[in-house]
């Protein structure tokens, strides 16, 4: 029966090692007010909820655990001196490492052998992010045309960039089929556009939007999209783009965002969306904060 566990654990009697009991002590709770009765319902919801905080807040302490080492896996190495945080997933790295790959076709073990290659060789890197007085994001954002061959979808690439590292990133095959380059480049931008609003409105929960530009800025190698984006007359050949892509033209209207062309050689997100000459590759990494310890 599924009740067994659960009757064991009603009819045992708390020891030293029970959930909780080691702090009775601590707390001036003897065993000779023990009851096991229901807790009294009289009270109303919020009544309760008071009266526990009030009583947690005067038998409860804080204790100051110190600086976190690891938070959801990921190593965290602090230099306050120089003023240096630096995030590391070898942890995570080690463990793809350590998975198998079940009947693979050959082209597949090659591709998964170049992988786990790269991982062996920079598990070493961290994000590392600079103390500064200015607190700003640099947005890019680019796309691979048709880069799924199977079902003709492109790549949305974008990463966010804050004091000297990056802070946001996604690489995804876009969900619908675009029939152009400007059309793909365009979806991207309008999915960079909604999560960056996005984090304008977390950053502003913070408290701290007074430091970063009002004006967030986008970047891009496409001058169509550009141009497109800052439009505000019906073009032809965009009629049958969907209504929401639309909502970057209202922002840009809005002076809430500008779209900027930037050259193909600096744009920090293509490493998101295609294979990149190593020496480039390597650029981008290093100007993505991604740093030796």
């Amino acid at each position: 029966m599924r009740l067994t566990p659960l009757l064991l654990l009603l009819t045992k009697a708390p020891h030293k090692n029970f959930g909780g009991s080691k702090q009775f002590k601590r707390m001036g709770i003897s065993s000779q007010g023990a009851f096991s009765g229901p807790a009294s319902s009289n009270a109303t919801k919020n009544e309760k909820f008071k009266r526990k905080c009030n009583f947690c807040h005067k038998i409860g302490h804080k204790q100051d655990l110190g600086e976190a080492s690891y938070v959801l896996g990921i190593k965290i190495l602090c230099d306050r001196a120089n003023g240096v945080l630096k995030l590391s997933q070898r942890t995570y790295i080690e463990k793809i490492l350590k998975r198998y790959l079940s009947n693979p076709r050959s082209q597949h073990w090659k591709a998964a052998k170049k992988v786990l290659r790269y991982l062996q060789g920079t598990k070493d890197l961290m994000l590392t992010y600079q103390h500064t007085n200015i607190l700003d994001v640099v947005k890019f954002y680019d796309v691979d045309f048709v880069g799924c061959i199977d079902h003709k979808k492109s790549t949305t690439g974008y990463n966010f960039v804050m004091v000297g590292g990056v802070v946001s990133w996604k690489s995804d095959k876009q969900t619908l089929t675009t029939s152009s380059t400007m059309e793909a480049e365009y979806v991207a931008c309008y999915e960079a556009c909604c999560h960056v609003m996005w984090m304008w409105n977390f950053i502003s929960a913070l408290g701290v939007a007074d430091f970063i530009s009002k004006l967030l800025k986008l970047f891009c190698d496409n001058s169509a999209v550009v141009a497109f984006s800052k439009n505000t007359r019906n073009i032809s050949c965009s009629k049958h783009i969907d209504v929401k892509f639309y909502f970057v033209k209202e922002k840009v209207a809005e002076f809430l965002i500008d779209t900027e062309h930037m050259s193909t050689k600096s744009m920090l997100a293509d490493p998101l969306t295609k294979g990149l000459p190593i020496v480039l590759f390597q650029e981008h990494v290093s100007q993505m904060g991604l740093l030796e310890a």
